[in-house]
């Protein structure tokens, strides 16, 4: 059996629509340097029998979710070897047939999302890199949709903002939520990041200036770019139709302060502030975000306060779901770590399941390792759940 770390990783996951038990997903696995397996594929997390889709030649499929009917599966692809981060979106059939690339943009394309009836996908973008010695980072985001029956790629944004989190559809096609935070990146290029003001862009960030309590800074035509002097993740919704505005969903600093429950945490109180790392949407299109919360300085474990909260966007209210101090530091599997920072997270139908994945740090040598863990919502009890070791042993088979 391979070190954990050679047993390869995921790109992405989700719950299928409508099952509490079935993900689809992307995994690479490599070996001597160089890639010897990438695809992307269906598992059953009770079964735990796995499905692959057939490569893309000589490509590395990145992404894949499932639309709402089930009936689509809309994916990324980059050409292997390529460190260019230039993805392009693709499209086939539930069982992978129909296989199409519909873009050849030269754009990172990821956190893809279907609108609920399927015919749209947004996704976040960039074309600024920053290498920073043998490693290569992406920043300088927009928002990108894709529309399947006018077969066209439009762009909804001009932020080129530090970093946007997982845009998903708000209710209809209509409208969407994501969040962001940070300023503009500072190597951003206009040639590459910036389009010229534009009517038709629906998420300006001039329709953002009056949220905004920091600067913003006008850029090249008079636009706007949603630059602040904060770290606070804030959560907009932007009404993608003509005329359409953008509405703050939520500030951490209206909640600052405020104690969660009986866990003895408070929100947002390391430094002032907190970050969303990754969100969803309940069946009833409430909002749970995995958020930096609690007072750092004043844990003795040193393990950080990383929480799952729920936004109720009708009462405003906020609730925890997940302490992972209490919840998934004494699993047995967090012996040789010290703490997770959060990565992913997937709610399943009728809010049954919920997959986490942390990126967790080693206290032997401070390296960091994908983790996963699985939380009955109803039972409330958490597992450590080697979804990567699954996935190696079936991306094995797969050769035979």
């Amino acid at each position: 059996m391979p070190k954990k770390k050679d047993m390869g990783k995921l790109y992405n996951f989700s719950f299928v629509p409508g099952s509490d038990s079935e993900l689809i997903l992307a995994y690479v696995r490599v070996e001597k340097k160089k890639v010897a397996f990438c695809a992307a594929g269906t598992f059953d997390l009770d079964t735990k029998r796995v499905f692959w889709y057939d490569e893309v030649p000589g490509y590395c499929m990145n992404e894949a979710v499932v639309s709402p009917d089930k009936s689509k599966v809309a994916f990324t692809v980059h050409k292997r070897g390529d460190t260019s981060f230039v993805h392009q979106l693709g499209i086939m059939d539930i069982d992978g047939g129909n296989r199409e690339i519909l873009t050849e943009s030269e754009l990172y394309k990821g956190q893809l999302s279907f609108s609920p009836s399927g015919k749209k996908i947004v996704y976040t973008t960039s074309k600024a890199y920053q290498r920073v010695g043998r490693k290569q980072y992406i920043e300088g985001y927009d928002l990108f949709e894709y529309d399947f029956e006018r077969k066209k790629e439009e762009r909804l944004s001009d932020f080129a903002i530090y970093q946007l989190v997982q845009p998903l559809y708000y209710m209809d096609d209509d409208h969407i939520i994501f969040s962001m935070y940070g300023g503009v990146t500072e190597f951003s290029d206009k040639s590459l990041n910036a389009t010229k003001k534009d009517p038709s862009l629906s998420c300006t960030g001039e329709k953002f200036k009056k949220h905004l309590k920091k600067k913003v800074t006008h850029f090249y035509d008079g636009g706007f770019m949603a630059s602040y002097d904060t770290i606070d993740s804030l959560i907009f919704i932007c009404d993608l139709r003509p005329g359409g505005d953008v509405t703050l969903l939520f500030d951490p600093k209206e909640y600052n302060g405020m104690e969660l429950g009986d866990s003895g945490l408070k929100f947002g109180t390391r430094k002032g502030h907190a970050n969303v790392y990754t969100m969803g949407l309940s069946e009833k299109r409430n909002v749970y975000f995995f958020v930096e919360t609690g007072n750092w300085k004043k844990r003795p474990d040193n393990k950080g306060a990383y929480n799952i909260l729920l936004y109720d966007k009708q009462t405003g209210e906020m609730r925890m779901i997940v302490n992972l101090v209490e919840e998934v530091y004494p699993l047995e599997v967090m012996r040789d770590y010290l703490y997770c920072s959060p990565a992913g997270m997937s709610i399943s139908a009728n809010n049954g399941r919920m997959l986490l994945e942390g990126l967790c740090t080693r206290k032997s040598n401070r390296s960091n390792r994908h983790l996963y863990f699985l939380r009955d919502m109803q039972s409330g009890k958490t597992e450590h759940f080697d979804l990567v070791g699954y996935l190696y042993q079936a991306s094995l088979r797969s050769g035979e």
